[in-house]
């Protein structure tokens, strides 16, 4: 199936978001990125979830390396139309989290702090002790809409919809998840030691770290210091929000675990 390029009469020239060419045509004839993106509405959002469980396309080690090192204007830029060579924000999350949650569950990472009685413990205590590691990409998954309201919240002013700060905290959070693939094999070399819970400590700084790094890039193009206590809070509510959340969370994979597979 190939594109079609249509040139309307007394169409304004745009430049195209993706290489900077001008031209008349929907399509650029450079690279081929669409001419007139839609916004990221929450409904559109929404509507684009079945996509990104079935279809994984190319961009993923220029999506991943973009993010590290400029996160926002990485967001910035898809939002504004340059999309053709990034990989799509919710393929990004499904994609990342079900490599974390299947190699993480298959060997099993346990830490050893904070040990938990299983005699007089219920057995979803016992599951969340033992298993929310291995849930955590679903987790931060699940968390992402919390994230996106927060950072909308505070950042109202920025003009950019609900959906586009589901957009941009789907590629953050997606981010943060590759940390931990990364660190992946000192978790399996360090399993049940007070390494992994050593090695969680370090992955809490580093959300909260490119948290900040995201949300002032993104917003304020890493200037202004008197601006970058607004995403200090945002920082501390997302984590507030990890705090309160990874309980009932859990509970609800508990059970909807148990209603699949049995006890």
């Amino acid at each position: 199936m190939t594109q079609t390029n249509s040139i309307i009469a007394g169409q304004e020239a745009t430049t195209c978001p993706s290489c900077g060419i001008e031209n008349r045509t929907d399509f650029c004839p450079a690279c081929g990125e669409y001419q007139h993106p839609e916004r990221f509405s929450f409904g559109k959002v929404i509507a684009d979830v079945p996509n990104a469980v079935v279809n994984f396309e190319r961009g993923l080690p220029y999506s991943i390396r973009s993010l590290a090192v400029h996160p926002g204007a990485t967001v910035k830029e898809y939002l504004g139309g340059a999309r053709s060579r990034h990989y799509r924000p919710l393929n990004f999350v499904f994609l990342v989290g079900g490599l974390y949650t299947l190699l993480f569950s298959l060997a099993d990472i346990q830490g050893v702090m904070a040990p938990i009685n299983e005699q007089t413990a219920s057995k979803w205590e016992v599951f969340i002790q033992e298993q929310s590691l291995q849930y955590q990409a679903f987790l931060i998954l699940f968390q992402l809409p919390f994230f996106s309201l927060v950072s909308w919240l505070l950042f109202r002013k920025r003009g950019f919809f609900y959906g586009e700060h589901l957009i941009g905290n789907a590629y953050m959070v997606g981010e943060i998840s590759i940390f931990q693939l990364v660190m992946f094999p000192f978790y399996a070399w360090m399993n049940n030691s007070v390494g992994v819970d050593i090695l969680n400590f370090v992955y809490l700084l580093f959300m909260m770290s490119y948290a900040f790094f995201m949300y002032y890039d993104w917003f304020y193009n890493r200037k202004g210091f008197n601006e970058a206590w607004l995403c200090v809070l945002a920082v501390v509510l997302n984590i507030i929000v990890v705090m309160v959340s990874v309980e009932p969370l859990m509970i609800v994979i508990y059970k909807i675990k148990t209603f699949l597979f049995g006890e």
